[in-house]
């Protein structure tokens, strides 16, 4: 599956911060996938318990952990860590302060890039051209709850300490979406 679909189902389902560690059929099973992901396998006594299922973490990355349909790990990452994987390529502005935030494939080739616009909701492709202007086309739509805090995030870091740079995009193909887009 592409990365650009796989961005929006993570967006559509659970959202942006939450991802499938994986699944476990046994107490033991729980305790690898946790210990996997550096986690205390302590906490496998609370996310087996049918009353709660859910533990705060308080990891640099991780915020909490919870367990759903039985057999399900959900990892649930902090805003910033989210921010910090979809502008690994970047993260550009433009004239009317509207954000791109770009990002590579998942080997870091940079020879596929990809991007959320924040304007429109949704993730695309993007090309840099000689005089550094990019043209971004949308494949997919976003729910509105991640573009929200992707913004609320750059927000609180400042697109200044993020080294936004000032770019001219080229949106193509936002008159197909079904709503209204203001750029």
């Amino acid at each position: 599956m592409d990365i650009l679909k796989t961005t929006a189902i993570r967006s559509w389902g659970h959202g942006l911060n939450f991802v499938l560690a994986g699944k476990f059929s046994s107490k033991n099973g729980l305790e690898k996938l946790l210990n996997m992901y550096g986690l205390d396998i302590d906490y496998s006594e609370n996310l087996l318990d049918e009353n709660i299922r859910y533990v705060d973490n308080d990891g640099e990355d991780i915020q909490s952990i919870q367990v759903e349909n039985n057999n399900e790990l959900w990892l649930v990452y902090n805003n910033d860590s989210v921010l910090s994987d979809y502008i690994d390529g970047g993260l550009y502005v433009d004239n009317k302060k509207n954000f791109l935030l770009v990002f590579a494939d998942g080997m870091y080739t940079y020879t596929n890039r990809f991007a959320i616009d924040l304007v429109s909701g949704t993730v695309g492709t993007v090309e840099f051209d000689e005089n550094d202007n990019v043209k971004y086309e949308w494949k997919y739509t976003l729910r509105h709850n991640d573009i929200e805090m992707l913004e609320s995030t750059i927000e609180d870091i400042g697109s200044e300490e993020l080294d936004c740079e000032k770019i001219n995009i080229n949106r193509i193909g936002l008159e197909k979406l079904s709503y209204p887009v203001s750029i």
